[in-house]
Formats: C-alpha cells, structure tokens, sequence
C-alpha cells in the first residue's frame, strides 16, 4: 500500500523518510503534529559536519533531533533542539540553528522533526555541509 501512495502522490505526500544530500539544501513542511524524517543515502566521508536549518515560516512548535548510524542500524543521539517552543519565539520567523558534528565518519545522517502543535505549521529548509 506504501509503494501504491508514493506512487500515486507529490513528493511532499510521499511515506518514509526523504533523502537527505550532503551540500544541497532541503525543503519542508511539518504541518499540525506530524513528522519528518531525513536520512543521506551514503556515509559521511568527513570525520566533522555542520547542519545548518533554517526557519522559513510558521508558528508551529517543532522538535529536531540529529543522530549517526553505524553499519549495523545503530543511532546514536548527537544534538537535539527546538523551533517555536516559547511564544517569544513564534513572532521571530527566520531563526536559524547550526550545529557542528564529530565523528561522524563512514556512518549515515538522520534528521527527525516532530511537530507538537496542532493546528500550526512549520516550513524549513535544512543542509548538511
């Protein structure tokens, strides 16, 4: 049924998680209290790396965390943050967030955003460099 959806719908409705590129932004929507995963599709070649995401609009309370994961489908927790999570912050609309990551040779690179408001959207776009 999955492989039927994404076939059948535009890449922002597709199920599961989207590619993540080294050096390429990408672009997205949480919208209410769903979710977005990103994941490379190759190890990182790099021992350090440097994500970069940006706010574009919205108000929507959002969660991101950002993990490695080893050949054997290990993740491991590296940062963790928030978007809109005080109300001070809902009326900044182009907060940006930089986090640095070490060790992250020859595993792959995941980014998960959750969005905890109902009601809310939150549009970003996100690069790991």
């Amino acid at each position: 049924m999955v492989k039927f959806w994404n076939r059948k719908s535009s890449s922002w409705a597709t199920i599961g998680p989207r590619r993540l590129n080294f050096g390429k932004w990408e672009q997205g929507r949480i919208v209410s209290s769903g979710g977005r995963m990103y994941i490379s599709s190759v190890p990182s070649n790099k021992s350090k790396l440097t994500v970069n995401i940006r706010e574009l609009d919205g108000k929507g309370k959002t969660s991101y965390v950002i993990c490695k994961v080893n050949r054997n489908g290990t993740y491991t927790k590296l940062k963790t943050g928030w978007f809109n999570e005080v109300n001070s912050q809902k009326s900044n609309k182009r907060e940006t967030r930089s986090h640095t990551l070490s060790g992250v040779k020859g595993h792959l690179i995941s980014i998960h955003f959750d969005g905890k408001s109902v009601g809310n959207t939150f549009q970003y776009k996100v690069k790991v460099e």
